[in-house]
């Protein structure tokens, strides 16, 4: 009896093994991405606890982490997973085997490619060397010189170059993404370069990222061609379209921004700035009704944007002039939106259309409340009090705030610029001249072509009484178009605006007759 149960049991523990070296090749031969062997390291690097598959996994975090740097939208590449399946052991007919040679010979068999990328790290003299070999691609070497005590340092660096050089294997668009944001703009074109020449399939995305590169740099021209290269490589690409779109918008070309907006969203119905792009372009090429039905629409296709209100609300207080409807339009989004920065912000917004300027900085507040790090909110009370110059400590706080969130949510360059830029004005409305002198040229060096960092620098040398750097400041913010005809009247242009010196750069600029008229 005990025989026949023990004669059961090793039955069933057989079944169990063979269903589990069947499970196991069978996921073996089902992986399509890279699989990143345990690295050969020396003994001191295992001793410190650097054993060949930690280092393997290093290199599938730091892919991830330059992934994450990336944050495209374009679809993800290749999968690169460290080998952690167990290596079974087997004996059949005499001859050892394992599980992970029977799934290597049985994708050979069958026609699928073994994908790895194997390895090691030496460690001589000083001097830490990362040798990696990957299937399909040239095999890579690093060597990187470091001190005692910068051991675990220079592991990392080495770990970061091998991993750059994976990335640039199977995803060169994502490491030329990871280049661009760190500051490498010139390895960043020559990845765009590789791409174009070498692999048809992302052409596309290379295009619309150097259009985006050169619009960064204020090349307008080169950003539209390689925009409309990026069309041409696949015409339904709506990222491209998109920012055409606004392009043209902002350059007043409604009927071509138009057709791009609603070319986008004849691909993509869930696009929702296309919904207001094409409002707005109706709006000013006086089809009011067709503009009110995209409105409409964007409101029903999305209940649960809060800009959707917003963008609406303004429409029927500006064009419909219709109070009453831009109220019952806040009292469905009041039914339809959860209690957040952004409700109470836009509520902001559409008390401030209707004048009533205490009611839409109480709201902000409530939003600053409910989220103190919303830059939104930051923005708009930052600009309110600056505007008030009643209470500079407060405007201070609230503009270092700004410049804190900016920098840690890693917004882009422009909200950059224009936060310091309120930081600057706030630090010298408490006649802190040198750290606002520090804050001005930190917004220049951001958007070098903003004509508002160069007229806060003029502020600050005016009053300092620095005239002749007032003058030089001031006339480069107009020559990148500072509207100074608004502000001739405003502190502390007021100061001197009978300056013969003033009126003759408003004069050449032309700003002095617009002003006369």
């Amino acid at each position: 009896m005990i025989s026949d149960l023990t004669a059961i049991l090793v039955k069933v523990v057989l079944i169990v093994l063979f269903l589990f070296i069947v499970f196991v090749v069978i996921k073996g031969l089902n992986q399509t991405g890279y699989s990143v062997q345990a690295f050969q390291v020396p003994q001191t690097f295992e001793e410190a606890g650097y054993n060949g598959q930690v280092i393997a996994l290093m290199l599938q975090d730091e892919i991830t982490d330059l992934k994450s740097i990336a944050n495209s939208q374009r679809e993800d590449s290749l999968e690169v997973n460290v080998d952690l399946r167990p290596d079974l052991s087997l004996d059949l007919m005499g001859v050892g085997l394992s599980s992970s040679s029977i799934i290597y010979h049985l994708r050979e068999l069958l026609g699928r490619k073994n994908k790895t990328i194997s390895g090691n790290l030496t460690d001589l003299e000083g001097e830490i060397a990362i040798q990696i070999r990957m299937t399909d691609f040239n095999p890579f070497e690093y060597a990187y010189s470091y001190e005692d005590s910068e051991k675990g340092e220079a592991i990392k660096h080495v770990i970061e170059k091998g991993a750059m050089y994976m990335l640039e294997n199977f995803d060169p668009y994502r490491l030329a993404v990871v280049h661009d944001k760190q500051g490498r703009t010139d390895m960043a074109e020559e990845l765009l370069r590789k791409i174009i020449k070498e692999r048809r399939s992302d052409r596309k995305w290379a295009y619309h990222f150097w259009g985006n590169i050169k619009n960064r740099k204020g090349d307008a021209e080169a950003s539209a061609r390689y925009y409309q290269k990026a069309l041409e490589a696949d015409p339904e690409f709506v990222l491209p379209m998109r920012v055409l779109a606004w392009k043209f918008y902002r350059e007043r070309d409604y009927v071509q921004a138009l057709s791009y907006f609603e070319k986008v969203l004849e691909i993509d119905p869930t696009q929702y700035s296309m919904d207001t792009g094409a409002a707005l372009c109706y709006r000013f090429l006086g089809n009011a009704d067709k503009a009110e039905d995209y409105y409409k629409d964007l409101v029903n296709k999305f209940p649960k944007i809060i800009w959707g209100y917003g963008n609406y609300s303004d429409f029927l207080l500006k064009v419909r002039k219709d109070t009453a409807a831009a109220t019952e339009l806040w009292q469905k989004a009041s039914e339809n939106l959860d209690e957040s920065a952004d409700y109470y912000l836009a509520l902001a917004a559409f008390h401030t259309m209707k004048q009533d300027s205490v009611k839409a900085i109480e709201l902000a507040h409530q939003a600053l409340d409910l989220e103190p790090d919303n830059v939104g909110t930051l923005f708009r009370l930052s600009n309110h009090y600056i505007n008030l110059r009643t209470e500079p400590d407060k405007t201070l706080k609230l503009t270092q705030t700004l410049v804190k969130e900016t920098e840690e949510h890693n917004f882009d360059s422009g909200m950059k610029c224009r936060a310091y830029n309120l930081l600057a004005i706030a630090e010298y409305e408490l006649a802190n001249y040198d750290s606002a002198l520090v804050h001005v040229q930190r917004s220049i060096a951001l958007s070098p072509e903003n004509p508002f960092p160069y007229s806060t620098l003029a502020e600050i040398h005016l009053l300092k009484g620095d005239m002749a750097l007032f003058y030089g400041a001031i006339q480069k913010a107009i020559s990148f178009g500072f509207p100074m005809e608004r502000f001739f009247d405003v502190y502390p242009y007021n100061r001197i605006k009978d300056r013969s010196r003033l009126l003759q750069i408003m004069d050449e600029s032309g700003g002095l007759v617009s002003l006369k008229g």
